[in-house]
């Protein structure tokens, strides 16, 4: 072969610019090192689907891959593809590439050049801006949108972002979803759905949103995110067209078929791309098999019978590893005549492949049989621990759950993936979990298996929350997230069956999870559906799960709600005569009103709480309402009335018994409000010892908010004080903690201090800049300082402000308020010394 057009030597060279061995290469493409070497040596030519791999891996343009797998493979002149000489090549290397999350395949991709070549034309037209991607389930199109997307990444500086929607069956949580996949954190008082066009607006970007006729009934959420991003582009995949003004609808045919008679030669009959396809998936689970003339037609046959679908043909061919072509054709034939006869009202495809299915779960042993259905009550798949717990049921099984899940993995009807912890998980395609919860249904155990996945999660729930381990800083919550999907359906069912106890108690266990971790919207909306009806529930936890609510909506700017629910309960413990949840009530209560600024309504609160405390002698009571009389006093101006209700306080928790942590955690906050009262008498050192006690106190019992709220004061002392390094780092080392939390007004309050050390230290833009998005994110929750860090904060920004010129001052205040969160905490830790020990992580 004329070394000039030697694809053999042009790999090699390629494979040692790319700095890879033969056997690094070979298992990129999926062969062996060994035939990475023959193929260099120019031993033998690369396989079809190897020379695939190889045109991806080097960045072979789209519309050249077809001519270059042929010169690979020597089937095509040197005119339809000429590598580059040698001598005139220049050292090649991968290009950075824009950002995406498109899921690798595992196995390769069959045929589809023509729909392919279709699709990316449709999306580079100016024109179309969306395209839905339509068929029945098994027909391949998240497939095609995938290969589309990676053929197109290129394309589009922001990226390409698939967004699964498999897992999600309520409709208002498909912008949540979007969020979540482009890391756009929710900002309280704001919708998701705004959150995502400010962030979507001068992207240049395809969302891929797989799977959304589960949540057909969100389509209005697409046109709103197209009309302001002008930019963006979004490819849809979904067994229904959303009907949508714009909408161009791509349908995904069947793979392309062979006829029957006469049947086309071996090789022209391989080319078929159904055919290829079984070919390649029977090799998978059998490396010997080939298509021979005695299996050819009943290879042919199957295909045509399970009308080119990619999903049937693939269960087809797995039992190649057990069967030959023509006994699959026999019993396929079989099952096919017993369904023929479903609803007529479902497409012609769909009744193919629930045959399809129904073949398979025929196969399978009745034990397999009953775990397959159970399996189903699962959303966005399970752990192994999980199918033990919910599928055992009675105990009613021979063997263990692992086998049978094991066996329904290798039969295809089961998928096996890592999770994000690097632990084993399951799931199910969703056509073929429609079909097992179709058999659920019909087994007449659909309630008693809800019941137990129910149980499962809540336990599941409780557990983590009660054994969180806070040196993991938020690692702790990464089981939950993975299993959002689940618990999201155990409680819609808790809700429509009436189980309204297990209900309140998943609100209890999630609600630190719903605060810390960016869910606090989503956390709000069940409260508001779980809480709804407080009748036939259990006082003590309805109290319990009003009272953590209340919490969640407080922390994140909803007083309203907050105060809503406390007095709910107020009532209530009033009802059953319980002076102790009465006390309690009152205190929480009192404390969401001085949040609100209704000191007088606050007072009453507290002055009838200490009355009751009194009453009971709980010594510790007494101190929490005479802590709150003290804050109401210092908003008011009382600043000596403040002072002599917080020391009582003081003075009486440091008597109590502190083998109780939440005692010990009371000591902390009243502490810390003793600094704040010597901070505002301008008695810097007593208020630096007092904080620093606090945050030594937070410390001992785990408590991340009280020691970042003692953080801040710190850190406003060392600026009232001049310590600008040291206010510095106390502000950041506080930021660091609330970076990853859904919580802006500790956010807030930390862009301010470290607002205020760069104005302290002349540097004037930065700290507008800063000012500008704590401005600009308060705002967002409408949520202000209280009176006596309002009058800190204004003093402040006075000041600085009075040291700019006044246009650049605005410039640099409005390019903070554009700022997202992100931004902001980025810019707030530019030049910023993080090393401060905290000394603890964010729980």
């Amino acid at each position: 072969m004329d070394d000039a057009f030697s694809f053999g030597r042009w790999l090699q060279q390629r494979r040692k610019l790319l700095d890879l061995t033969q056997a690094e290469l070979g298992q990129q493409v999926g062969v062996s090192g060994d035939a990475i070497r023959k193929i260099e040596g120019d031993e033998r030519r690369p396989s079809k689907e190897v020379a695939e791999h190889l045109a991806q891996l080097l960045h072979i343009p789209l519309e050249e891959r077809t001519a270059f797998v042929r010169f690979a493979r020597g089937e095509a002149a040197g005119g339809l593809f000429t590598l580059p000489p040698l001598a005139e090549t220049a050292p090649w290397r991968p290009t950075a590439r824009p950002p995406s999350n498109l899921p690798l395949a595992s196995t390769s991709f069959i045929g589809r050049e023509h729909e392919v070549a279709v699709v990316c034309a449709l999306v580079r037209r100016s024109d179309v801006r969306l395209l839905t991607l339509t068929g029945p389930g098994g027909i391949g199109k998240t497939r095609l949108g995938l290969q589309v997307s990676e053929a197109m990444r290129d394309e589009f500086p922001d990226g390409i972002w698939f967004v699964g929607l498999a897992a999600i069956t309520e409709p208002g949580l498909v912008a949540a979803t979007i969020a979540t996949t482009l890391r756009v954190k929710e900002i309280s008082g704001q919708s998701v759905e705004a959150t995502l066009q400010e962030y979507l607006r001068d992207k240049h970007m395809v969302l891929l949103l797989d799977n959304f006729e589960h949540v057909v009934r969100a389509t209005p959420l697409i046109p709103t995110l197209l009309s302001q991003a002008l930019h963006l582009k979004v490819l849809v995949t979904s067994r229904v067209s959303l009907h949508l003004s714009g909408e161009q609808e791509f349908p995904v045919p069947s793979l392309t078929l062979p006829q029957r008679q006469p049947l086309p030669h071996l090789e022209a009959l391989s080319q078929y791309e159904a055919v290829d396809l079984f070919i390649k998936r029977a090799q998978g689970v059998k490396p010997e098999f080939q298509l021979t003339p005695a299996t050819a037609a009943a290879v042919a046959e199957i295909c045509c019978r399970l009308d080119g679908l990619p999903l049937a043909i693939e269960l087809a061919a797995v039992r190649s590893k057990v069967l030959m072509p023509t006994a699959l054709l026999q019993r396929l034939d079989q099952r096919l005549k017993l369904l023929t006869g479903g609803s007529r009202d479902l497409p012609a495809r769909h009744h193919t492949l629930r045959s399809t299915i129904e073949w398979s779960y025929q196969l399978l042993a009745p034990t397999e049989q009953t775990i397959f259905h159970r399996l189903a009550i699962f959303v966005g798949g399970w752990t192994l621990e999980a199918a033990e717990s919910v599928c055992a049921l009675a105990d009613d099984l021979p063997v263990s759950i692992l086998d049978i899940v094991q066996a329904l993995v290798d039969q295809s009807l089961v998928r096996q993936e890592e999770g994000p912890d690097g632990n084993v998980r399951f799931g199910m395609l969703e056509t073929i979990r429609e079909y097992a919860l179709e058999r659920l249904e019909l087994s007449g155990e659909m309630d008693q298996v809800h019941e137990a996945h129910a149980d499962f999660y809540l336990r599941f729930a409780e557990r983590t929350e009660q054994t969180a381990d806070v040196s993991l800083g938020a690692g702790w919550a990464e089981p939950l997230k993975g299993e959002q999907p689940n618990i999201r359906t155990a409680l819609q069912w808790c809700l429509q069956t009436g189980a309204r106890d297990t209900a309140l108690r998943f609100v209890i266990a999630l609600i630190s999870f719903w605060h810390f971790f960016g869910y606090s919207s989503e956390g709000r909306r069940w409260c508001e559906l779980v809480l709804a009806d407080g009748s036939d529930v259990s006082p003590s936890l309805l109290m319990e799960a009003r009272n953590q609510a209340a919490y969640l909506a407080s922390e994140h700017g909803y007083l309203a709600a907050a105060q809503r629910w406390l007095e709910d309960n107020l009532v209530l413990s009033r009802q059953l005569g319980n002076e102790y949840e009465t006390y309690g009530t009152l205190l929480y209560l009192g404390f969401v009103l001085v949040r609100a600024e209704k000191y007088e309504q606050a007072a009453i609160c507290f002055e009838e709480g200490l009355v009751i405390a009194q009453t009971l002698g709980i010594k510790h009571g007494i101190a929490s309402h005479l802590h709150g009389l003290g804050v109401v006093a210092l908003n008011q101006g009382d600043v000596h009335a403040a002072r002599r209700h917080i020391e009582q306080a003081v003075a009486l928790t440091r008597e109590v018994d502190h083998t109780y942590s939440h005692r010990k955690y009371n000591l902390a906050g009243q502490v810390m409000e003793l600094g704040r009262v010597a901070m505002y008498e301008g008695a810097l050192d007593d208020a630096r010892t007092h904080c620093a006690e606090a945050v030594r106190l937070a410390r001992e019992v785990e408590s991340v908010p009280v020691v970042c709220e003692a953080l801040v004061e710190m850190g406003r002392v060392e600026l009232l004080a001049g310590e600008l390094d040291i206010a510095r780092q106390h502000f950041a080392a506080s930021l660091s903690l609330w970076q990853d939390a859904d919580n802006p007004i500790r956010i807030s309050e930390n862009l301010w201090g470290l607002g205020g050390v760069a104005g302290r230290q002349g540097q004037i833009v930065r700290a507008a800049r800063l000012f500008g998005a704590e401005a600009a994110l308060r705002t967002s929750i409408n949520e202000q300082p209280d009176r006596v860090d309002r009058e800190l904060y204004e003093q402040l920004v006075t000041s600085i402000r009075s040291q700019a010129d006044a246009s650049v001052w605005e410039a640099a205040w409005t390019e903070g308020q554009e700022m997202t969160v992100d931004e902001a905490i980025s810019y707030a830790f530019e030049d910023v010394d993080t090393t401060l020990d905290s000394g603890m992580a964010l729980q």
